[in-house]
């Protein structure tokens, strides 16, 4: 939880969180005007590759240092981190690792639900897309020997982010007053 803490405050993570929240804009923006031009996919498949480089960078690329006997695995749906809300941790600290965890994900959910094909298949690609991902991560932590906990709650919690991503992009679109999958039926 203090990974998230230490990621967020540098200057390569405010880069890439300021360069990802300007290509997700632009990205919604020429979505939901219906733009099919070549600048609207270049900026969706920025949007794309600049969330994954920040999931990659937070959860890898900030915790050089840790040694593999720090390690352990949890297994157990959501016992770790109910252990840390009743255990000797803060409360604080497990509520930011919890909402880290699921922000981490929401740019990735939101980005795959511009890029889909079809409506249909964004929150199956959105789902599959996030668990792959995470648990690509969380296995790389433990093979690299980074230390902290590798932990089926991580996975749940980002995948959760990525769907709140992905309805975050529908009811941005509801609120512009357009069908969020219109600019989307042209390619189907």
């Amino acid at each position: 939880m203090t990974q998230l803490a230490r990621a967020f405050g540098n200057s390569i993570s405010v880069t890439i969180a300021f360069l990802l929240a300007v290509a997700l804009i632009g990205a919604w923006v020429a979505t939901s005007r219906n733009e099919h031009s070549r600048l609207s996919r270049t900026l969706q498949a920025c949007a794309l590759i600049l969330s994954i480089i920040a999931v990659l960078y937070i959860t890898l690329g900030t915790r050089l240092g840790y040694s593999s006997r720090d390690a352990t695995v949890s297994l157990v749906p959501m016992a770790d981190t109910l252990h840390a809300l009743t255990g000797p941790t803060t409360a604080s600290a497990t509520i930011f690792g919890i909402i880290g965890n699921i922000a981490l994900f929401a740019p990735l959910g939101f980005s795959l639900s511009l890029t889909a094909v079809r409506t249909s298949r964004r929150v199956s690609t959105t789902l599959i897309t996030a668990t792959l991902l995470s648990i690509s991560v969380e296995s790389a932590q433990f093979i690299l020997g980074q230390g902290g906990v590798v932990a089926v709650d991580d996975v749940l919690l980002n995948v959760a982010g990525a769907a709140a991503g992905w309805v975050a992009h529908g009811w941005a679109g509801r609120s512009r007053r357009t069908d969020p999958s219109a600019s989307l039926r042209n390619y189907g």
